[in-house]
């Protein structure tokens, strides 16, 4: 209803932005808030996602960098409605085309958005 866009992080794209090990360290040393905030939902999300190879993924982070920077994201324009029953299915993205446009990603500059990321929460 605002008439703003709206960014729709597909799980195939936003899996990709990851924290690797060598990072964990300089973010447990960096004296910011933000670096102090992101170790602390790190350790949350390896309790209830267990590690991953390669590092933890961060999806939250997705929508806050397309607001800085949504040339790092590759998108078309689909109307999205989400699914909220039956309860087996709620949360669930659909596509419709008579439901208001979002930018759904189709892909990523994984690279630059984690330069992007470690320059910011780190410095």
């Amino acid at each position: 209803r605002s008439g703003l866009l709206k960014f729709v992080g597909t799980f195939a794209v936003t899996v990709r932005i990851l924290v690797p090990k060598s990072d964990h360290e300089r973010l447990r040393r960096a004296d910011t808030p933000l670096a102090k905030a992101l170790t602390e939902l790190i350790g949350y999300w390896r309790i209830s996602r267990g590690e991953k190879p390669g590092g933890p993924v961060i999806f939250d982070m997705c929508p806050l960098v397309w607001l800085f920077a949504p040339e790092l994201f590759t998108t078309v324009s689909m109307g999205v409605k989400v699914e909220t029953a039956p309860p087996e299915r709620r949360g669930a993205m659909i596509f419709d085309s008579a439901a208001p446009p979002c930018a759904v990603t189709t892909d990523v500059d994984a690279v630059a958005v984690h330069r992007m990321l470690m320059h910011s929460v780190v410095r």
